[in-house]
């Protein structure tokens, strides 16, 4: 179209007979139109380009969805409790086994997920907190069973962990502990959840 208003003015200015009002008035009723046409081509290239990054998006999601699902997906069965003895330092704050095995029992029983001891699974928490003076650090741990698949061979392993260090005496430890458990929870959960209803 600007092509065509170009060719008309060259000719027209062969002829010397060029009205410019009219000539600008001609132009300036085209203009809307050519940017329509440029904005929808410039809109169209753009959403052409953004096309392969939400793929990659998309993509992304699955594998981390995917990398959840490996982590924690246990059709929700019950499972194990493990807590690692203390420390000496620990007894000077006053926090046992005892203590740490009945926080986390009681999480793991209100969510319909613990087993005794006496029951085998094929999953397991795993608890480890070491006390050194005042400070500490906590590490909890999902433990399933996986299968190498080149050799068959199945095995314990950790494929969930999160940890926290701080400094503080007992009930800070086991609040600390609790929000630990709060995470690992809502993860678990969000992963079974079509499977624990």
């Amino acid at each position: 179209m600007l092509n065509a208003n170009l060719k008309n003015l060259v000719s027209m200015s062969r002829n010397e007979t060029i009205d410019f009002e009219k000539q600008e008035e001609n132009i300036l009723l085209k203009i809307p139109k050519l940017q329509k046409f440029v904005f929808s081509s410039v809109l169209l290239l753009l959403l052409s380009s953004v096309s392969p990054v939400v793929s990659a998006l998309d993509s992304k999601t699955n594998a981390e969805i995917r990398i959840s699902e490996f982590q924690l997906l246990t059709f929700c069965n019950k499972m194990n409790l493990t807590v690692e003895n203390l420390h000496d330092d620990a007894s000077k704050i006053n926090l046992t086994v005892e203590s740490i095995q009945a926080a986390v029992e009681s999480r793991l029983r209100s969510a319909r997920l613990y087993t005794s001891r006496d029951t085998i699974t094929d999953a397991y928490l795993y608890v480890s907190i070491n006390v050194v003076g005042n400070s500490f650090n906590i590490e909890l741990s999902f433990e399933k069973i996986v299968e190498d698949k080149f050799s068959q061979i199945q095995q314990f392993a950790t494929t969930w962990s999160r940890g926290f260090t701080g400094r503080g005496g007992a009930s800070f430890i086991l609040s600390s502990l609790s929000k630990l458990m709060d995470i690992f929870l809502v993860e678990y959960l969000t992963v079974n959840e079509e499977y624990c209803n």
